[in-house]
């Protein structure tokens, strides 16, 4: 999932973060100038088809952030297959 975020280096370090915990999970808000959108639009779509490997099984490498949060029955997977489950 993550080689994805590198690929681009650029774009990887014109990123901002901002994580909001709660106490049953989490959200990660991460906007880019204008000036990326078109390759922030590329790299989720990157993202999804990773997310969407994951969720039909396939076992991919993971960073220890992605292992920390139960690897590939993560929530944040489900959100990037296109879950809209409130409950996540």
């Amino acid at each position: 999932m993550c080689k994805n975020l590198t690929d681009d280096q650029e774009l990887f370090e014109g990123m901002v973060w901002d994580n909001q915990l709660f106490a049953n999970g989490m959200v990660e808000i991460t906007t880019v100038s204008t000036h990326f959108e078109k390759r922030f639009e590329k790299l989720m779509g990157k993202m999804q088809a990773t997310g969407n490997r994951m969720m039909a099984g396939e076992r991919l490498p993971m960073c220890g952030m992605c292992q920390s949060y139960g690897g590939p029955s993560l929530w944040v997977v489900r959100l990037f297959a296109g879950s809209t489950d409130s409950k996540l």
